[in-house]
Order: C-alpha cells, then structure tokens, then sequence
C-alpha cells in the first residue's frame, strides 16, 4: 500500500485535486488511444505491440504535461533537489522505448533524451528565478525546431518529440506555483 501511495504522490503530488487526476487520466488515456488507434499514419504503419507501447507512453508523457502544470505536482517536484534529479534520470526510458521500439535513429533519441534533460536542468538548476519562463520558452522552441527540421523524426513519433519537450522543459522546469 505504502508503494501505491509513493507512486500516487510522485505523479500528482501532494493532494491533488479530484478533478485534476480525471482530466489527467481521461486526457492522457483518450489521446493515447486516438494516436495509437485512429491516426491514419499511425493506425496503418505499426503493430499491435507498438500501438500498446503508443498508448502507455501516450499516458506516462501527456499526463506528465498536464500534471506539471497542476499546483499539488508543481509544488511537489519543486520542494525537492533530489526528486527532481531522480526524476530527471527516469527520463531516458521512454526515448530508449522510443527508439527501441520504432528504431528510430540514435539522433532522435539522443536528442530527444538529452536535449530535453539538459535544457530543463538548466532552467531548474542555474537559470535564475526571473529568467526561467523566458528561457524555458527559448529552449523549447530551439528543442522543437530542430527536432522537426534537423533530426526529423518518423511522423509516427513526431508527437512524442514534441510532448516530451513541453513536459519537461516547459512543464517541469519551471515552478509555476512559487
């Protein structure tokens, strides 16, 4: 039971609101099941097993989106140095899921793993109080670019390149509960 409550706490932190679990878990699971399921570009080049993957990852990244930007999560994470760099290092599971499962190239992971890490560091760790937005902001839409024009993913996983950006450089990186 301890280990259920930890995992609750980790994701939406300390008293979260009913209302933001469900739209969490509602959005998160329906556009999990809308990529997988009904994107034509999706739907018709993947496998069963990569539709799943599509939909547990579409959960974990676009709940994680929604999440950092509630008020029990953000103050959760920004209570703790050592949450958000335990946090930090769980992030390369799912770019190497990604890149694993899809094959994509070891660019698209390398990118979308470290770039998005380091940025967010950057904002979390050194950038100052009034400069994170704007730096955040800065970096995510450098992250963006680049990933579309110069890594230039498959299609079929251009959306997580891009949720996972906005997760953890504009979600997770700056406190928006201060």
């Amino acid at each position: 039971m301890n280990l259920i409550k930890d995992e609750i706490l980790f994701f939406f932190g300390e008293n979260p609101k009913t209302f933001d679990v469900i739209v969490i878990g509602l959005v998160s699971i329906l556009l999990g099941i809308f990529l997988a399921f009904f994107v034509p570009v999706i739907k018709e080049t993947t496998n069963m097993l990569q539709k799943v993957i599509i939909v547990l990852i579409a959960i974990d990244d676009l709940g994680g989106v929604i999440a950092n930007f509630t008020k029990s999560t953000n103050n959760f994470h920004a209570s703790s140095h050592k949450l958000r760099l335990f946090f930090y290092s769980l992030h390369i599971l799912q770019p190497l899921i990604i890149f694993i499962t899809f094959k994509t190239s070891i660019s698209f992971f390398i990118f979308s793993w470290l770039y998005s890490v380091l940025a967010a560091l950057l904002v979390t760790e050194i950038i100052k109080d009034d400069y994170k937005s704007i730096f955040a902001s800065v970096f995510w839409l450098i992250g963006i670019v680049v990933c579309i024009y110069i890594i230039n993913p498959p299609v079929i996983v251009l959306w997580f390149a891009i949720t996972f950006l906005t997760k953890l450089i504009l979600g997770y990186s700056i406190n928006h509960f201060p």
